[in-house]
């Protein structure tokens, strides 16, 4: 039995958002879901391992990586409380993950059998919200998806920063937080010490004003500046 915390947490998140806390209940229970417990840098599902369940972050953080041969990570998402992570693939019934999720710090997350939520048929309104729900869910994450493509469609390490600094901008403002320099570099399938360098070029040229994780995009010099 879900205690009245872990289903308050799980009440909260996207999937189920705009439920009642007894609709919520017994969709939890027609999807076998499991709470679990993690510490920080322990590795909640492998890639490899079969794609069956949904992750919702209830607290803490986790963060989506995928595996290079060569030992290289590229960070894929880094997600809190009330995000989901697998849905998609658990959704589409693929045989075997391609990417890994871990805990970035200490956190708790809720397991949902993905084919076991679509198949439920009661409370039948709960189940169609939820179902919208996750449909937007995986519309949203597929926009952010085609904006990091946009990102790194440029060649240039200074390029790809360019793009990613006025994105941020235009969602945050100006100045704006960037995650950390090593969440940033993953994101952007660069070398860390290679961005850093060149973060300190265009800090150096009066492009961008940096404080820590946050950052300012300067106005253009003029050639008589």
């Amino acid at each position: 039995m879900m205690c009245v915390e872990n289903l308050a947490a799980a009440a909260a998140s996207k999937l189920f958002c705009g439920l009642k806390p007894d609709e919520v209940a017994a969709l939890l229970a027609a999807a076998n879901a499991r709470w679990r417990a993690y510490a920080r840098g322990e590795t909640i599902f492998l890639a490899g391992s079969r794609a069956r369940d949904i992750g919702i972050v209830c607290a803490g953080e986790v963060c989506v990586a995928r595996e290079e041969i060569a030992g290289e990570r590229s960070l894929l998402a880094h997600l809190s409380a009330g995000d989901l992570f697998a849905e998609a693939y658990a959704c589409a019934g693929a045989a075997r993950l391609p990417v890994s999720a871990m805990a970035a710090q200490d956190c708790q997350v809720l397991l949902v059998n993905a084919q076991a939520l679509l198949a439920a048929q009661e409370p039948a309104a709960a189940c169609a919200a939820v179902r919208e729900n996750l449909i937007r869910i995986l519309a949203q994450k597929s926009v952010l998806l085609n904006r990091r493509l946009a990102h790194l469609s440029h060649r240039s390490t200074r390029e790809k920063l360019l793009s990613y600094f006025a994105g941020q901008a235009a969602r945050q403002g100006n100045p704006f937080t960037v995650p950390t320099r090593q969440e940033m570099a993953d994101f952007l399938c660069v070398e860390r010490s290679a961005m850093c360098a060149v973060m300190g070029k265009m800090r150096a040229a009066g492009e961008i004003a940096v404080e820590g994780r946050k950052i300012r995009l300067l106005p253009r010099r003029g050639p008589n500046a």
